[in-house]
């Protein structure tokens, strides 16, 4: 039996993030064409290598802390490698509680899910500023209700010139090389930080904006058959992008630098397990009752169970069985 789920069109907002006066500035040339990233089966990509520093030809203990002197201590640059890139989704990864029906007839359940995904590197988050890709779900158990739909995805980044007491001075939206009126004191003043070199070399390499973060809010509809469970899941869209970050002046490289991020490319699927669970509503009746009724819910799966339909949320806004 199909499944449908019913939601309003999503609406995605973005925040540019950098002047267009900025890509006038930069030194660097433009590509005719832009390398396409390649695409990769569902089920994730091989673990990140460990970066690598080097002083010329004179191996560094410590890859993260030449990468933390950036935009401080010195600017630095980066530059992709677009055959290592590619794009690639997660395996499936559980959002909050499953649904169990202890009742003696389908039901319809509602949830509010919300897809998040960030960014991850190999150099102890200097890029991506934190270290997680998870979601979320509001568990309310209503079997009837209103369905409304909310998807926003916002980057900002500014860096500020200094010291600013001796001006003039300038915000930097993640550029390279920004042609700053004044003094050449002010001007010397412009050093990138990791971050901010990265988001440049993304969008100079494939001509999209780097989204660091990534959420999705929509609410959807199941229809959950007597004595099943139900379990939300999701399917992360990322992109892996490989490169080399060099500090600006010196012989200072950091080899093998992995970025994971928020696909500009693809979207995030979220898919639903049921499970065949009659068993499930005997273990969870309260003290003193015979069986649990109602919409109950549990904990998610742990125990690595198969479910015994796995759908996914199509572009149609109906629920596919996946083979």
């Amino acid at each position: 039996m199909k499944r449908t789920r019913h939601t309003r069109p999503v609406r995605h907002t973005r925040q540019a993030r950098r002047a267009a006066a900025l890509l006038t500035a930069l030194a660097l040339p433009l590509a005719a064409a832009r390398p396409a990233l390649a695409v990769e089966t569902t089920g994730g990509t091989e673990p990140m290598a460990a970066a690598e520093a080097f002083d010329g030809s004179t191996a560094l203990p410590d890859a993260p802390t030449v990468a933390h002197g950036c935009g401080g201590e010195y600017g630095c640059s980066f530059r992709v490698h677009p055959g290592a890139s590619r794009e690639y989704t997660t395996a499936v990864m559980s959002l909050g509680n499953a649904a169990i029906n202890c009742t003696g007839k389908d039901l319809d359940v509602y949830r509010t899910v919300t897809l998040e995904s960030s960014t991850t590197d190999n150099l102890s988050g200097e890029i991506s500023g934190s270290a997680a890709i998870e979601g979320s779900i509001d568990n309310t158990t209503d079997v009837a209700g209103s369905v409304g739909v909310a998807n926003k995805t916002e980057i900002t980044h500014t860096d500020h010139t200094a010291p600013t007491d001796k001006g003039p001075n300038a915000d930097i939206a993640n550029g390279a090389t920004l042609a700053a009126g004044g003094t050449v004191g002010a001007a010397g003043q412009l050093k990138l930080s990791a971050k901010a070199t990265f988001a440049l070399a993304f969008k100079l390499a494939f001509s999209k904006e780097w989204k660091r973060t990534s959420t999705e809010t929509t609410q959807v509809k199941f229809k959950l058959k007597a004595g099943d469970e139900l379990q939300f899941g999701v399917l992360n869209a990322m992109t892996r992008t490989v490169g080399e970050l060099s500090v600006d002046g010196t012989g200072k490289l950091i080899k093998n630098v992995t970025v994971d991020s928020p696909s500009s490319v693809n979207v995030s699927t979220l898919v639903a397990q049921t499970f065949t669970s009659p068993g499930r509503c005997l273990t969870l009746r309260p003290p003193g009752r015979a069986l649990a009724e109602g919409l109950l819910e549990s904990g998610p799966r742990t125990d690595g169970a198969v479910p015994d339909v796995r759908y996914r949320l199509t572009a149609e806004g109906s629920w596919a069985e996946v083979d």
